[in-house]
This record gives C-alpha cells, sequence and structure tokens, in this order.
C-alpha cells in the first residue's frame, strides 16, 4: 500500500510504503521532498490512521541514525533495537510504536 502527499495543484509532496503482516504495520519506504514543512507528519499521523482503521497492533521501521531518528522519537515511536557502525560510524535503528 502506498500513501502520497500533494499539494493543491498536484505537485507531489512525499510518501510513504507500507506492508501489514501479523497484526503490523511496517513503514517500507518514506520520502519527503522538503523537510519540515510538516509533509513528515501528516503522512505519519495518516499512516497511524491507517493502522488503527485496520486493528493493527503497531508500526514499525528501521532508519539510519544520519536520517531521522528524532522525527520517528518526536511521534511516539521508541527504539527497539540498534546495529552499530552498520554504514561507516552510523548505526542502523529500529523502531516501533504499540497502537
Amino acid at each position: 500500500m502506498r500513501i502520497l502527499a500533494e499539494d493543491d495543484a498536484g505537485n507531489f509532496l512525499g510518501g510513504v510504503t507500507l506492508s501489514l503482516f501479523a497484526g503490523w504495520v511496517k513503514l517500507e519506504l518514506f520520502y519527503v521532498e522538503e523537510r519540515n514543512a510538516g509533509v513528515g507528519s501528516a503522512i505519519l499521523a495518516e499512516v497511524e490512521a491507517y493502522a488503527r482503521s485496520k486493528g493493527m497492533k503497531g508500526i514499525y521501521l528501521s532508519t539510519f541514525s544520519f536520517q531521522s531518528p528524532q522525527f520517528y522519537r518526536k511521534h511516539g515511536f521508541t527504539c527497539c533495537g540498534e546495529i552499530k557502525n552498520v554504514y561507516g560510524p552510523h548505526s542502523r535503528i529500529f523502531f516501533e510504536k504499540r497502537l
């Protein structure tokens, strides 16, 4: 499944692809054209609403330490694992949010 965000003129602003398995939603790919514009937060809110509407247990994802781990923490996700030095000095961080 995909959730896309567009402006009023139909221009692509961002989106996410999801998969569902065993009562969980996995964020596969998450992209926004411009950070700090509220688009990512809006997309994540839509993902959560979708997950709740389907009766899912939670949402999970992985990201790198140089991407936006603080973004996910701000939205109620908690770190449930980390692999250090995966990509040079950067870690792969796993997050979950239980619904």
